[in-house]
């Protein structure tokens, strides 16, 4: 009898650490950087450049088709406006910086090729806006956070492929669905310069192009 019971918890350890193998083995864990071009629909500007940062892990159903993936990242966002000062036109950049917390359904078409689309929870933890330029490389900055609202709600859809060796490569556009203004018609007194937000829109969203290589591990 107390082999019977030996035998049998044994086979239920067998099991139970080749459960545990198997959806391993569908858990990926994928590190990405990559490349940003941001704006601030509703306001005059020009795209603002930066990175993005960040790791996902991806659960690979069974059937190896559907797939959910889930990441943190740091992404740098914003816009870049020409600003008047003194007989000059200078450069002047809005920095918005975000940890963005995106949550996608996914679905391989053929092979490593893939598409994906979710709703993407982002947290305001920079605004700077930067003023620089001109024949006398003038300069200036000031804090923006009493401007812009802490939380976005965005909505990303992308593509990507993935290779068997685990590299990848994706691109998706984040469309923002919340305003991230506080108050329109924003006029603000820094060291040695002024700037001026004004938008006749309700609503100034984020737009954020991507495209980003990783790795699956």
């Amino acid at each position: 009898m107390r082999n019977n019971y030996l035998k049998g918890f044994i086979l239920s350890l067998a099991l139970l650490a080749l459960t545990t193998q198997l959806h391993a083995q569908e858990l990926h864990f994928m590190p990405k950087v990559g490349f940003s071009l941001s704006t601030i629909m509703g306001l005059d500007g020009s795209a603002r450049s930066g990175a993005n940062v960040g790791l996902s892990g991806e659960y690979l159903f069974p059937n190896e088709r559907y797939a959910l993936e889930g990441g943190v990242y740091y992404s740098m966002q914003g816009i870049q406006q020409k600003q008047r000062y003194l007989d000059e036109y200078l450069t002047g950049t809005i920095k918005n910086d975000y940890i963005n917390i995106p949550i996608y359904a996914k679905y391989y078409l053929l092979k490593g090729l893939n598409v994906f689309a979710g709703p993407q929870f982002g947290f305001n933890v920079r605004n700077k806006f930067t003023l620089d330029g001109g024949q006398k490389k003038h300069y200036s900055s000031m804090n923006l956070d009493k401007v812009f609202h802490l939380f976005d709600f965005a909505l990303c859809i992308g593509g990507g492929y993935q290779f068997e060796n685990g590299l990848f490569f994706t691109v998706n556009y984040n469309f923002g669905l919340t305003d991230v203004l506080k108050e329109k018609d924003i006029q603000l007194e820094g060291e040695s310069a002024t700037i001026e937000i004004q938008t006749d829109d309700k609503t100034v969203r984020n737009g954020v192009f991507q495209a980003n290589i990783g790795w699956r591990f």
